[in-house]
């Protein structure tokens, strides 16, 4: 099972877990229908690394958890269709509504929905608020052309949300508009941030 940074898990339980839990996050996370999102760390044959949330957007706390205690797993991919966004309880807020308008206009690569949007739609409640932002990743293990993504994130001028892209390569993750306005980028490895002109390269 391939799982990337971004992606939601639903877990078996608390016993999935590595390290005890915050006071906050024990008494808010409901294993049975709360995800964990895969955060950049080292990982081994045992263990992921996830980050849970609490009930206020600073309750973040990083954990680890089994492999073999995985029930499910939803893409940022997953959550940009349709099928969701149409059906979703949290179809008029304002993040969600704009995913909607994306899925209608052509993009240079495949994007997924990250987030507050996406572990709210992924739980079906909502952490968001009115004047969150819509934040979105691109996987990509192959270059981009700039000139394409750029005209892309002009498509978004629009939109009544803010629009965060972020570009996740196999040697970590960046910021698109960084990207666009900079020869070199700070990219997020699982080491640790790097600045660095070869996000898609050799980084040694």
């Amino acid at each position: 099972m391939l799982i990337r940074p971004h992606d939601l898990l639903f877990l078996t339980g608390k016993a999935s877990l590595r390290d005890s839990l915050a006071p906050l996050i024990d008494g808010f996370w409901q294993p049975a229908s709360m995800p964990v999102v895969v955060r950049r760390d080292a990982h081994n044959a045992d263990w992921i690394p996830i980050g849970l949330r609490g009930p206020n957007r600073q309750d973040r706390q990083a954990n680890w958890a089994k492999k073999g205690d995985v029930l499910r797993v939803l893409t940022p991919e997953d959550l940009a269709s349709s099928s969701i966004l149409d059906h979703s309880p949290l179809r008029d807020w304002p993040a969600v509504q704009a995913a909607l308008k994306l899925l209608l206009r052509p993009a240079p690569a495949k994007w997924g929905i990250t987030g507050s949007c996406g572990f709210s739609l992924a739980w079906g409640c909502s952490v968001m608020r009115a004047s969150s932002d819509l934040d979105l990743v691109v996987n990509a293990s192959l270059p981009l052309d700039k000139d394409e993504m750029r005209d892309w994130l002009q498509s978004f001028r629009n939109l009544l949300v803010g629009i965060d892209v972020q570009i996740s390569t196999p040697s970590g993750g960046f910021a698109l508009r960084e990207w666009l306005l900079r020869d070199a980028v700070l990219l997020k490895t699982s080491s640790g941030p790097v600045l660095t002109d070869k996000p898609w390269g050799d980084l040694s």
